[in-house]
């Protein structure tokens, strides 16, 4: 379920079925609020935040555990198969094709967007941070290097980008 709050009280105002186990952070906007579903629904659903009805949903290959980001008319977001998403805002059409890493995956980290940049953290494969142009999902950092990490690559939390820096936590176990 998708569940909506009084934020004063904690009383119930609505929650809305998702239909598969809810897997990612929500994303409120513009009266909307969108979330990620895991197996077996794979998709990215959007709510309208007065009455928590339906409005649309995107279907994914792998669960959407990858809480969405937003910058102007463009919602982004991973899924579990390494995928990185751009949809337009309002009807959820591709805003660009869909950009697949080597092999990472991207669980319950999301993707940051400032200043036309999208940035992402695949695991395991890909070993390194993603910078891509928010508006076509080309990629920016091509000849950044894997990071030198001998155990297998494990990612902690999302990143966030401030004034010409980004920020992640991760590593190696």
């Amino acid at each position: 379920y998708l569940y909506r709050l009084d934020r004063a009280t904690g009383a119930l105002i609505w929650k809305a079925q998702l239909g598969a186990s809810s897997a990612s952070s929500p994303l409120v906007y513009d009266g909307k609020v969108a979330v990620g579903t895991g197996s077996p629904d794979n998709k990215l659903k959007v709510f309208e935040t007065s009455s928590g009805r339906l409005l649309s949903s995107y279907q994914a290959e792998q669960p959407v555990e990858s809480a969405p980001s937003i910058e102007g008319d463009i919602v982004y977001f991973g899924a579990n198969d390494g995928t990185i998403y751009a949809l337009n805002k309002n009807d959820l059409s591709p805003a660009w094709p869909a950009y697949q890493t080597m092999g990472g995956r991207y669980g319950i980290n999301a993707v940051a967007v400032s200043s036309g940049a999208l940035y992402a953290l695949p695991g395991y494969d890909e070993n390194r941070p993603l910078a891509l142009t928010a508006s076509g999902g080309v990629l920016l950092n091509s000849l950044s290097a894997p990071f030198e990490e001998s155990d297998s690559w494990e990612l902690v939390g999302s990143p966030s980008v401030t004034g010409d820096r980004v920020y992640f936590s991760g590593g190696a176990s």
